[in-house]
């Protein structure tokens, strides 16, 4: 929210040219802010294909604690009707943002897609830019080429569990059974998925990077979804981390 400066002078005649100046000022700078917002969201709109986009709104709250800038950054999945399947906060500056951030992205509509390939589909990563004058920037990796300011931002990337001090380490990890669809086959081959690791250890939209056939890249996805892992940890908090594992797929007789 923009609101005009109020000055004040020993100058009498001083005061009343900075009063009536800076105003205009103010007005252009806020009305400067509201375009470039237009344009950085218009971008991703459109990079995204929304058919629906609701903003996120400044937290109420943060505004009474002072607390005047910050970002989110998530990972959202879609499913073929262009609903948001999975929307996983992976950085914020405050948790009141990421809730704010996810609240608007749960109304998102993208247009449908193909069901075909939904178990290869990358989840969106998105980074939303919050401002107490109420100028949201929603940053997405797929409208980096066409939306200058988003140049500026410092990329969107993600902690590997490997790379971690301590990788986490695995609770429960049930192995993929052998795809019934090919049981009469005895086809052998293997599976690559890659999957995020959340704060509590969940796994969160896992993925097929690559399959010898599509009955073991799901069979791989649909395994992973279920396993789970101590909380990952960088200096003893919480992060969110990515991971990728390999299958072998040999049917048993």
């Amino acid at each position: 929210m923009c609101v005009e400066p109020e000055y004040t002078s020993g100058n009498p005649n001083l005061a009343m040219k900075r009063f009536n100046l800076l105003p205009w000022v103010t007005w252009l700078i806020c009305a400067a802010a509201v375009m470039l917002q237009a344009g950085v969201n218009d971008s991703t709109v459109a990079a995204l294909k929304l058919v629906k986009f609701v903003p996120p709104e400044f937290p109420a709250q943060l505004r009474l604690e002072g607390i005047p800038v910050g970002e989110v950054t998530l990972a959202v999945g879609r499913d073929a009707a262009g609903n948001p399947t999975d929307i996983l906060p992976i950085e914020a500056t405050h948790p009141a943002m990421a809730d704010a951030a996810v609240a608007a992205v749960q109304q998102w509509r993208f247009e449908p897609m193909d069901a075909a390939g939904l178990f290869n589909r990358a989840p969106v990563l998105l980074r939303v830019s919050f401002s107490y004058e109420g100028v949201i920037f929603v940053f997405s990796n797929l409208a980096y080429d066409t939306a200058r300011q988003e140049r500026r931002d410092r990329p969107m990337t993600v902690r590997h569990a490997a790379a971690l001090p301590a990788p986490p380490k695995p609770v429960s990890q049930p192995m993929p059974d052998y795809p019934k669809t090919l049981a009469n086959q005895s086809l052998e081959g293997e599976a690559r998925v890659t999957f995020y690791i959340d704060a509590e250890g969940h796994v969160r939209l896992p993925r097929v990077l690559e399959a010898s056939t599509p009955e073991f890249g799901e069979a791989a996805v649909l395994a992973v979804a279920n396993w789970r892992y101590e909380t990952p940890r960088v200096r003893g908090e919480p992060v969110v981390v990515t991971d990728q594992w390999s299958f072998q797929f040999k049917k048993n007789n």
